[in-house]
């Protein structure tokens, strides 16, 4: 059974008395549709539209254009299920570092029968981690190993990408991941990281600005991640380049050896 739900809010104010802090959101409207209300993998939409907010009083801030969107979709090609989450920010002012951007991340090539029971077993594991019974423990160490067996034995791909304006500097990054799964394989715990690695491709690339960056909390790390040798400098910009395709690592135009990274 398909079901559609919309709501419009042509204007919402909310006010903090003990403040004074006043958040004013214009024309926000929410669309969410399912083919299948009983499905969690069916085909699906949610949006939500926020082309303005504003507040006053000890945080003043104004927001235009943010978006964000969660879908579930199959591929016409092999009915194999794709996750796409995307967000977007027009322009941000006020005490906030991030001015503009926008987000996305998509997940492909999922088995509609392993996502299900993936889903499953997540909500079974949620159950019982409440409990601190002994018969808890015993299944949630079991569900734990299933769950990432099941990560490790499914093909996956992975596309992800940003471009932001943060810290007064522009930023942008891409990842894409293959993944062909290991189904051979029987327990987590025999698994072979040679093999995963393997099955694995990846590309990643990085390009931040370096001065900007250091005023955020990842400026330690990317300062670390220099002296190692994986992010380079270069007109001030903060750079990686890396691939993994059959089990050789390049980065930054140099092979480096996988071993390197355990």
């Amino acid at each position: 059974q398909s079901a559609e739900a919309r709501l419009t809010i042509g204007n919402l104010m909310l006010r903090d008395s003990s403040t004074g802090q006043r958040i004013d959101i214009t024309n926000a409207s929410l669309l969410a549709k399912t083919d299948n209300i009983n499905s969690a993998v069916a085909p699906s939409l949610v949006t939500l539209d926020l082309p303005s907010i504003s507040s006053e009083g000890t945080a003043p801030l104004a927001i235009q254009d943010l978006s964000f969107s969660s879908s579930i979709f199959r591929q016409p090609s092999n009915q194999l299920i794709t996750l796409r989450q995307e967000a977007k920010l027009g322009a941000a002012t006020g005490d906030m570092p991030l001015r503009s951007g926008q987000w996305r991340i998509e997940l492909s090539e999922i088995n509609e029968e392993s996502l299900t029971e993936f889903y499953a077993m997540l909500s079974r594991l949620q159950v019982v981690r409440s409990s601190s019974s002994t018969a808890a423990i015993r299944e949630t160490s079991n569900l734990t190993q299933r769950l990432l067996l099941l990560l490790v034995n499914s093909p996956l791909s992975v596309n992800a990408a940003f471009d932001i304006d943060a810290y007064d500097g522009f930023h942008s990054g891409e990842m894409r991941l293959s993944y062909s799964g290991l189904p051979q394989l029987r327990n987590i715990m025999g698994i072979n990281i040679k093999e995963a690695i393997a099955a694995s491709s990846l590309a990643l690339n990085l390009d931040l600005d370096h001065e900007a960056v250091s005023q955020s909390l990842a400026g330690e790390m990317i300062d670390s991640l220099v002296q190692e040798g994986y992010v380079i400098l270069s007109n001030g910009r903060a750079i990686m380049n890396a691939n993994l395709q059959n089990s050789i690592v390049e980065l930054n135009g140099d092979v480096v050896p996988v071993d390197r990274f355990f």
